[in-house]
């Protein structure tokens, strides 16, 4: 499971996940496109807030 997929099943927006981890929406779509990764702690953010692992989504 990625980034978006697990997004999409949850409804949210990029606009709105992003506002939860405290980035941009288009720094969002970088790493949902895979043209940049996370730092440690932005990773477990998202996976936080999307309810899942790291492991997961990365």
């Amino acid at each position: 499971m990625d980034i978006k997929m697990k997004r999409k099943e949850m409804k949210l927006t990029q606009i709105e996940l992003a506002k939860l981890v405290g980035i941009s929406q288009g720094t969002l779509s970088l790493y949902e496109t895979g043209k940049r990764q996370p730092d440690i702690k932005t990773a477990m953010c998202i996976a936080k807030n999307l309810g899942v692992s790291i492991e997961e989504i990365f």
